[in-house]
């Protein structure tokens, strides 16, 4: 698939990183399966007049299954401040092997700041101590940290991301689709990211 890249070791390099873990007597320590997507810059897709272009345009989306938790980095073509975007929201999808689906949002006001994770649809609000949702103006990023338990502690998800700014979300953007976004808004999800232990 254009534009994705794992990041997986090849079976021989495992192998042999395992005959040698043994034959050393160590532990060996556990790993995390990442997946980058570099979305095309400038695929913003205008859903009313005004509003902030830049802030809503994914360029790249990062997810990692490591330990106890998911990590999750959507970078922009230019994530303004609050002063000068007016809202910003982020959300990432996530489908666990049970079919389950989750959303970790993040929504970012001239008022404050709001980060939230759902179960469904958006039907019913998770209590889930350790959520993260952090607007990095200066690295032009949008951050989250979901914690495994919150999401069923699954062997992997699969996961998507949308990121929409302006008053009234003029501009909206899915990291996995160029210049689409989804009439509903769901994000569309990529491959398996799996948790290696």
């Amino acid at each position: 698939m254009p534009g994705m890249s794992l990041h997986r070791p090849s079976t021989a390099v495992a192998a042999s990183a395992v005959a040698l873990v043994a034959t050393l007597g160590l532990a060996a320590p556990a790993s995390a399966d990442v997946e980058v997507h570099r979305d095309p810059r400038g695929d913003v897709r205008q859903l009313d007049a005004g509003g902030p272009r830049s802030s809503a345009d994914v360029v790249r989306l990062r997810g990692e299954h490591a330990g106890s938790r998911l990590s999750f980095a959507l970078d922009l073509a230019d994530l303004a401040g609050p002063a000068d975007s007016g809202s910003v929201y982020a959300g990432v999808r996530m489908r666990t092997p049970n079919g389950t689906e989750f959303t970790a949002t993040a929504n970012r006001t001239d008022g404050g700041k709001e980060v939230v994770l759902y179960r469904g649809l958006g039907d019913e609000v998770v209590d889930c101590p350790g959520l993260e949702g952090r607007f990095l103006s200066d690295a032009d990023r949008i951050a989250f940290v979901v914690p495994r338990s919150c999401v069923q502690r699954p062997r992997w998800v699969r996961f998507g991301a949308v990121v929409g700014a302006g008053d009234s979300t003029s501009y909206a953007d899915d990291a996995r689709r160029d210049g689409r976004v989804d009439r509903g808004g769901l994000a569309k999800l990529g491959t398996r990211l799996l948790r290696r232990d």
